[in-house]
């Protein structure tokens, strides 16, 4: 196995005994930036780059089968390199399912309220689904391949799709081609510190809260704020300890009931955790569900 990824998360590879090759990656506070406008979360000449690192690793290392987490550029780089591709994702971007895309909250759509912003959305559906990841079509015409005209089956896009869910929790009625469920994969980096539970006293319910890697940190003083008032000790996890330090200051009521840490083992305090408070990862979700 050969394993690629970016600079961010690379300690996890190595953990379990990868030497990884490293990709460029588009930070995350950039694709947070471009969502509030309403844009792509890539320009067509970044997917491009992309692409020519894909094909880069791919050729250096010659696989029989490459395996992507929603890298969107791999599916045209195993293409133009001819080597099949097996892609992970979760099962709500099916193009065969029932899920219908929630209303963007960024761009124009932030100005109305949620009942009108879902209505408005409703009409746009099918031309958002094409036209949003326009970068990437107009990146697969640059690489000689057809567009996909639809979100979904980018998302999807490969010689095989694995759907990292359960299908009593979202069914698939047409179940595309080469598709098939996979489940969930929870899975923990090894030699992950403990988590910071020695303040958390028993006598009080424990919420967990993971900001994920891509939360939005100034929504965390509300949430941590009203999670307080409603009784429960918090362990957090995503921040490091100039963050942690910030935001005791700016909420003085977490105050002998609040620890956090930037990467810890959740396991422990999934436990002993009454409730899960977290951007929407699955696999924070289906961690907790175990529990």
């Amino acid at each position: 196995v050969a394993f690629a990824c970016g600079a961010a998360y690379a300690d996890a590879a190595r953990s379990e005994g990868h030497n990884p090759l490293p990709l460029e990656t588009v930070s995350v506070q950039t694709n947070r930036e471009r969502l509030a406008q309403g844009k792509f979360f890539y320009t067509a000449d970044e997917i491009v780059a992309y692409v020519k690192a894909d094909a880069e690793v791919i050729r250096s290392f010659r696989p029989d089968l490459v395996v992507s987490d929603l890298r969107l550029s791999m599916n045209i780089a195993a293409k133009t390199t001819g080597v099949p591709l097996l892609a992970l994702v979760n099962a709500h971007w099916s193009p065969g399912g029932a899920y219908r895309l929630p209303a963007p909250s960024g761009g124009v759509f932030r100005f109305l309220p949620p009942a009108l912003r879902e209505a408005a959305f409703s009409l746009i559906r099918p031309l958002a689904l094409r036209y949003f990841p326009k970068p990437l079509d107009d990146a697969r015409r640059r690489c000689g391949l057809r567009p996909l005209n639809d979100l979904r089956r980018h998302y999807t896009a490969g010689d095989y799709c694995a759907y990292l869910d359960l299908p009593e929790l979202f069914p698939i009625p047409h179940m595309p081609r080469g598709h098939f469920y996979l489940g969930p994969l929870a899975w923990t980096p090894r030699n992950l510190p403990a988590p910071p539970l020695d303040d958390i006293s028993a006598d009080r319910p424990l919420a967990y809260v993971s900001m994920g890697s891509s939360g939005d940190e100034s929504v965390l003083p509300a949430v941590l704020q009203a999670t307080a008032a409603a009784g429960f000790q918090i362990v957090l996890s995503g921040l490091g300890d100039a963050a942690t330090a910030d935001l005791r200051r700016a909420v003085p009521e977490l105050r002998g009931r609040f620890t956090a840490g930037k990467c810890f083992d959740p396991e422990p305090v999934l436990k002993r955790a009454a409730v899960t408070i977290c951007h929407g990862g699955s696999g924070t979700v289906y961690q907790s569900l175990a529990h």
